[in-house]
């Protein structure tokens, strides 16, 4: 028998490294990918950092836009509505030549009324325009029942809802006849305490039994292109009670150029007269100190003009002037050569005069000591749900208000203090007198919607923010992230 012998496998080794190259292939394939998914990665988080940074440029802005001037803020075209100022900001350095990718920020804000164009605008809501709830209990207090009639106007209010917000905010612990306390509230499955006083911001009331959080802050904010009336219609009925609701409004006690308006109560008159006579015509200012010093009176033998008048810083003030509009058709009885003389006031209320004088005066003058007031209601911006809401504003006078909101283009100089009411013939000057404490035409603290993009359009941030401009410097004072959605705006509306 012949033996055959076996043949080493040659191929083997060369199979073997074969595999081995495969292998380490893989490996390295494997790794590759890794990185490309790490460095994809890495880029999204830098976008989005560079887009959460874009947008809070945007809150920048409109704070160092909310510091200036209100003469200057309509200077710039105003924060509500003003795409010149607010659409598409490009970010970059002067010294870059290209900046076609350079991150942006937009600020906008839900039209006021939902019509078939767009449902949305460049700028910032007026806080002021809504109910602050601190003001809810007040006019409650001053009317029983009023701050419920003020919920009930709420698109999907309901009368146990409306109860238990007021429950949930006013200071004692007895329930209204559908609201909810503290037995309530112990029921829960985790049981909590009302809060009985002001909420620190509106998700508060997400707490309260009964809000839901679509009611309180509707959908995510879907903004498109165009609306039809359907749609338009429909974002108009369900509304949420943010765009109604506040914890936030302020306004600066100061004139339309920035300075603080001169108290006219204060008790030294002879800086309290220097302070006036850089303001207002001297007749003005004489009558206001003599006013001061004597209080009104209607005697004397011969009548004076107050502008001839030497006065006498010496008599001290009696009289305090707690209603701005007391100077009109008013005068005082003064002694002269141990004479009783009449001086009237310069202030009339002819119609003509009164488009004038008051204009001025209340812009340089106040009443209020006050740096900033809480909780008045701008009728330049308020819809009818919150003008309703103001103690005096009935619905005839609502439909007024927002006859000359909607014709505002052709008297804006003359709107810029809650007088024109008066100085328009809207109102009689005992309602005015009543109405004044309630009212601005305009605020320093604004909400909006901020979105921001980094340069490649890849990553996009959105948020809705509140800056607050009462104090020295403005401040945001709340912050929400929302979702982003789709980048819904035309890409050559960019600047």
């Amino acid at each position: 028998m012949k033996l055959i012998r076996k043949q080493p496998r040659q191929g083997v080794v060369l199979i073997v490294v074969l595999v081995f190259v495969l292998l380490m292939g893989l490996a390295a394939y494997s790794y590759l990918l890794s990185m490309q998914i790490e460095n994809l990665a890495s880029k999204a988080s830098a976008d989005q950092a560079i887009s959460q940074q874009a947008a809070s440029s945007g809150i920048e802005l409109l704070a160092a836009v909310l510091e200036l001037p209100r003469k200057r803020r309509q200077e710039l075209g105003g924060i509500y509505d003003n795409a010149a100022l607010f659409a598409n900001v490009k970010l970059f350095d002067e010294l870059e030549e290209d900046m076609a990718e350079a991150p942006w920020f937009m600020v906008t804000v839900p039209r006021r009324k939902g019509t078939a164009d767009e449902p949305w605008v460049f700028g910032a809501t007026d806080e002021s325009s809504k109910i602050h709830l601190a003001k809810l209990i007040e006019w409650d207090q001053i009317r029983p029942g009023a701050a419920q009639e003020i919920l009930l106007r709420l698109p999907g209010m309901t009368d146990d809802v409306a109860d238990a917000i007021l429950d949930w905010i006013d200071a004692d612990s007895e329930p209204r006849p559908a609201g909810a306390e503290v037995d309530t509230y112990a029921e829960f499955s985790v049981p909590i305490s009302p809060r009985n006083g002001l909420p620190p911001n509106l998700e508060d009331l997400l707490l309260v039994q009964g809000v839901e959080e679509l009611s309180l802050f509707g959908e995510s904010r879907i903004v498109v292109q165009k609306v039809d009336d359907t749609l338009a219609n429909r974002l108009d009925e369900f509304r949420p009670w943010v765009d109604y609701l506040t914890v936030y409004s302020g306004c600066r006690n100061e004139s339309q150029s920035g300075l603080p308006r001169v108290f006219i109560n204060q008790s030294n008159l002879f800086s309290l007269h220097q302070q006036l006579t850089r303001r207002i015509p001297i007749a003005w200012a004489n009558f206001i100190i003599l006013l001061r010093q004597y209080g009104p009176g209607d005697a004397g033998e011969s009548s004076l003009g107050p502008e001839l008048l030497t006065l006498d810083f010496t008599q001290p003030a009696e009289f305090t002037i707690d209603n701005m509009l007391d100077v009109i058709d008013s005068a005082v009885s003064v002694t002269q050569n141990d004479k009783a003389v009449r001086v009237p006031s310069p202030f009339s209320s002819d119609l003509l005069l009164m488009q004038h004088q008051l204009t001025r005066l209340f812009d340089q003058v106040t009443s209020d000591s006050n740096p900033f007031s809480i909780g008045q209601v701008n009728i330049n911006m308020a819809p009818e749900e919150v003008l309703l809401a103001v103690p005096g504003i009935d619905e005839d006078l609502a439909d007024k208000i927002l006859a000359a909101q909607v014709n505002a283009s052709d008297s804006e100089s003359r709107r810029n203090h809650p007088v024109w009411l008066l100085t328009e013939g809207l109102v009689n000057i005992p309602t005015m007198k009543n109405l004044l404490p309630h009212l601005n035409t305009g605020g320093d603290v604004f909400r909006a919607e901020f979105w921001g993009r980094s340069d490649d359009r890849h990553g996009t941030y959105r948020c809705e923010a509140v800056v607050d401009a009462t104090g020295l410097s403005a401040r945001q004072t709340y912050l929400r992230e929302l979702e982003v959605g789709k980048w819904p705006f035309l890409e050559n509306q960019a600047q």
